[in-house]
């Protein structure tokens, strides 16, 4: 009877033990899924700052341009 009762007790002891390994993984898993998502959401930003800073840069260019012309056709 001792015997089975150990042997009970070491599968209950082993079943805990793979248990609780299992779960950390999952959570483990869970984490780093949230850290790639805030990772992408952070680049899809980024890109969309990139991309509006070009476009000031390109309308300040532009107006940059007219003042040129304007300055060049004012002289003549």
């Amino acid at each position: 009877m001792k015997k089975l009762f150990t042997l009970m007790l070491l599968g209950f002891f082993t079943l805990a033990v793979v248990s609780c390994t299992e779960t950390k993984k999952e959570e483990a898993k869970e984490e780093m899924e949230e850290v790639k998502e805030d990772v992408n959401e952070a680049a899809e930003d980024a890109g969309e700052a990139v991309d509006d800073a070009a476009e000031d840069v390109e309308d300040a260019a532009e107006d940059a341009g007219e003042e040129v012309e304007e300055a060049v056709d004012g002289d003549k």
